[in-house]
């Protein structure tokens, strides 16, 4: 099947695409990407995928020559000369004297198993660490090179993904992932002074919690102190969605069924990994996967080594999404 690639303006089959191999992107690993995922030709959150790409442009020196809604027209044309039902989809940046180059490219996508999701992933801890103020940690770099060392080392050992704990010792991320953990009623995350990515599923979540009546609130120490929110998790910022409601689907995704009321907090901050290991349950997320369990980190089981409810709401809701 012949297959076509965005190119420095022009689509051209992916034979015959070529770039230079002194450019300063290959040579030094200078630039940047978005992955995305669409399904039925629809990419969700696509406006924030490009943003991210336009404000991490100009923190590496890149020039973004497209205004957005040029490469949506881009994207929706290689998305049409490469018709795939559910694609991966791949906005490039690279540093080439004196300017910027950009390539799309666009292949086949198989989303993990459905029983994987019913699973769910187990995860290492890499020997390598996240630097939280470093600058490559806030951007999707082309220099993924501790990134996919962590993954591959991982991988070797039998597990899914790899987390990465910052130079202090807290948890960052996954080597393609955020990361949450649920207890009692608080969804937590790590901050990202932490050195995770801003994902943009990572965000989804956030927007999903809120999408009902919610109050933002600023965790005061004395809630702490009460018992509130565990001390150790040194909590920054919360979210308190008053009226949460758990809606049920039919296996298409649709909202029949009926609904459970459950009141939730969505929480960032600085945590151990004992934080994760006596959660209730835990998950990952990244714009393929959308929202994938993890039930064992290392010999560790996340509670009973089972998806926990709360994850199974949000699978259900970004599939809910993906279907729009």
């Amino acid at each position: 099947m012949q297959s076509f690639i965005f190119l420095n303006g022009k689509f051209l089959d992916i034979e015959d695409a070529k770039i230079l191999v002194s450019s300063s992107g290959l040579f030094y690993g200078w630039g940047l990407f978005e992955t995305m995922r669409s399904y039925n030709g629809k990419i969700i959150y696509l406006d924030r995928h490009l943003e991210r790409l336009k404000s991490a442009a100009g923190l590496v020196n890149l020039k973004l020559s497209y205004p957005a809604a040029k490469l949506k027209k881009i994207i929706k044309e290689a998305l049409r000369l490469n018709f795939f039902k559910d694609a991966y989809v791949k906005l490039i940046l690279w540093k080439n004297t004196p300017g910027t180059e950009i390539a799309l490219f666009v292949k086949n996508y198989k989303p993990p198993l459905e029983i994987k999701y019913k699973e769910g992933f187990s995860a290492a801890i890499s020997s390598f660490r996240q630097d939280g103020n470093s600058l490559s940690s806030r951007v999707k770099s082309l220099s993924r090179f501790i990134l996919e060392l962590a993954f591959d080392e991982a991988r070797s050992r039998g597990f899914d993904e790899a987390l990465l704990l910052n130079t202090e010792g807290y948890i960052a991320e996954g080597t393609r992932n955020n990361i949450f953990f649920v207890k009692g009623k608080i969804i937590f995350t790590p901050s990202l002074d932490c050195g995770c990515l801003n994902g943009v599923t990572r965000k989804v979540i956030f927007d999903l919690v809120k999408k009902e009546r919610l109050k933002i609130v600023t965790v005061q120490r004395s809630e702490v102190n009460q018992g509130v929110i565990p001390a150790q998790a040194g909590i920054q910022r919360g979210y308190d969605r008053m009226d949460a409601r758990f809606h049920g689907h039919d296996k298409n995704g649709r909202r029949e069924l009926p609904e459970v009321e459950l009141l939730l907090k969505i929480a960032e901050g600085r945590f151990a990994l004992k934080d994760l290991y006596n959660a209730d349950e835990a998950f990952l997320t990244n714009s393929l996967i959308g929202v994938m369990p993890l039930v064992r980190v290392e010999n560790y089981k996340i509670a009973k080594g089972v998806r926990g409810e709360i994850t199974e709401y949000f699978i259900k809701e970004y599939n809910c999404l993906l279907n729009e």
